[in-house]
């Protein structure tokens, strides 16, 4: 990998800014750049990609739950991205809502989200389905 002047130009300068100069021992930072500020903007995507992970490791416990619990001889399947973000098919379904987030979520957010308009959707369709909001 090729490291351009400017790249070490840039680091030793940041690196004379971050050392103090006043008696608190404040550093000083470099004005963020322009792709700086667009990478704050893009945050969203890594909290999206922590709620996938989130989304996927508890589709993963349904199913070491299954594996793991007394009644193996039950049929029963997972669907990912089905009716819900998690269908659990056996002799009924469950339907599972997983919503991962870094700040409180209650439930008028649910509301707002639609996720309660969309159950009372799907159990109008089946109303022997059971249905599950999961938040970590």
């Amino acid at each position: 990998m090729i490291v351009s002047k400017s790249k070490k130009s840039r680091k030793k300068a940041h690196d004379k800014q971050t050392k103090s100069s006043s008696l608190f021992h404040v550093p000083i930072f470099p004005l963020k750049t322009p792709l700086d500020i667009l990478a704050e903007k893009h945050i969203g995507g890594s909290t999206s990609t922590e709620g996938f992970n989130f989304q996927f490791y508890y589709a993963v416990y349904k199913i070491l739950s299954h594996f793991t619990s007394n009644n193996l001889s039950q049929e029963e399947f997972i669907r990912l991205e089905g009716v819900e973000d998690i269908d659990v098919i056996s002799t009924s379904a469950e339907l599972i809502q997983v919503k991962f987030s870094k700040n409180d979520f209650d439930a008028g957010k649910f509301w707002a989200a639609g996720v309660l308009q969309n159950f009372a959707e799907e159990y109008i369709a089946e109303n022997q389905s059971r249905f599950r909001l999961v938040h970590p």
